[in-house]
């Protein structure tokens, strides 16, 4: 049998690279503001997905459904 490789490590990005951490998330902060808190949590979601983070899509459809959004729009390919 083949051995199953190891999963790989995530990077910690705050340590890797500071000044590029700070800036995002200061990004983030700021990137919602004036939007339906729905629709920026959907639009984190899609994101994850595009960037296949695993972690991240399961993060932010944690925090959209908390907040309220609805499974069907969550799962929409389009969200309407």
């Amino acid at each position: 049998m083949t051995p199953i490789p190891a999963p790989p490590q995530r990077m910690v990005l705050r340590q890797l690279a500071p000044d590029f951490y700070r800036a995002m998330a200061q990004l983030d902060a700021t990137s919602g503001q004036g939007l339906d808190p729905l629709l920026t949590g959907l639009v984190k979601v899609r994101a994850s997905q595009l960037n296949h983070c695993t972690f991240c899509i399961d993060k932010h459809s944690r925090d959209t459904r908390r907040d309220g959004e609805s499974e069907r729009r969550l799962y929409a390919h389009s969200p309407s």
